[in-house]
């Protein structure tokens, strides 16, 4: 007998998640993202649309040097807002997505304010 329930609570549950996050499975990942293109500094951006007003980029290292922080300006609808990168980047390698960086503004303009690099 619990055999037979707990596939149907597994099975509710899993249902619950959907209709709370009914936006994620189908936009999040869709992997429509745009060539990387430079922002200075070596390193690059992409972007891709989550939602009809949401955007999200993701960084790529393209230094020869690991990046230790960075901070930047990405344009909102509200202006300027100020991030930063949340860890440092090896040489070639890529962060960001939906779940780290957003903006309401189609493609958004992003500026690097500082950057350290490891020597």
């Amino acid at each position: 007998m619990r055999i037979i329930i707990f596939p149907f609570y597994r099975a509710a549950f899993v249902a619950a998640l959907l209709l709370w996050f009914p936006v994620l499975p189908a936009q999040a990942g869709d992997g429509h993202w745009t060539e990387f293109v430079p922002v200075g500094n070596d390193v690059c951006v992409s972007y891709t649309q989550v939602a009809h007003d949401t955007w999200t980029w993701k960084f790529k290292n393209v230094g020869p040097t690991r990046i230790r922080t960075m901070f930047f300006e990405y344009r909102s609808s509200k202006g300027w807002e100020k991030d930063v990168l949340p860890f440092s980047l090896e040489p070639g390698r890529i962060f960001g997505g939906w779940a780290a960086f957003t903006s309401d503004v189609t493609n958004p303009e992003i500026r690097i304010t500082s950057i350290k690099r490891a020597d």
